[in-house]
């Protein structure tokens, strides 16, 4: 197993403007605490290609974040990549057990409402606020992630906030100075976005 398993965090969730609201401050929390984020294919293929795509992915990461706060609108990609995740952890135990999710939702008991064989896992309430939702993974990064020592150094919630909306603004400036226009901007993919914010955290750091 590649030692990168260990601080890999596979990212289920929904691909668009509106989520990308939430999803890119969460995405700095796991930047800032040293993971790398491996994001589930964005294709609209239905073959097994894209099945095992995802199930490669699955495999590369220790850690995992659930979003499946659209399931309620006939969204069904994220459960059903949640139950491979889920089955990898205790079907491979040997290899897989050690296995960690945070299951998001969008409001609170919604989706034991709607799949009531999650009844024995809890799902945390990010109510469709990106500071909500950076609190929560932050939350679960020190709880579950890093050891004692870069727990008590690492950032609160609202300065990760903070952090992260300095970031957008040195990022998206220095972008412009490059000759992007703003479509370019928009339409800049988040495996790009996430090595920005790792190269401007490393500048902050060192």
């Amino acid at each position: 197993m590649d030692e990168s398993y260990h601080t890999s965090v596979f990212i289920n969730c929904p691909y668009d403007e509106e989520y990308y609201r939430l999803l890119r401050p969460m995405l700095f929390v796991l930047v800032s605490a040293g993971l790398t984020p491996i994001m589930a294919a964005d294709s609209q293929d239905g073959g097994s290609d894209r099945l095992r795509r995802i199930l490669s992915e699955i495999k590369r990461a220790r850690f995992s974040i659930h979003d499946l706060s659209r399931t309620e609108s006939a969204r069904y990609n994220m459960p059903f990549e949640f139950g491979l995740d889920f089955a990898c952890k205790h079907y491979a135990e040997t290899q897989y057990g050690d296995k960690v999710f945070l299951l998001l939702e969008k409001e609170k008991y919604l989706l034991k409402r709607i799949m009531s064989d999650t009844g024995g896992l809890d799902a945390r309430a990010h109510n469709d606020d990106p500071r909500q939702a950076t609190r929560i993974v932050r939350e679960w990064v020190v709880g579950e992630v890093l050891d004692p020592d870069s727990r008590r150094a690492f950032p609160g919630a609202d300065r990760l906030m903070q952090e992260y909306e300095f970031f957008q603004a040195e990022n998206n400036e220095l972008l412009v100075e490059q000759g992007h226009s703003d479509e370019d901007i928009a339409d800049r993919s988040i495996a790009m976005l996430v090595d920005d914010m790792r190269v401007y955290i490393e500048l902050k750091q060192g």
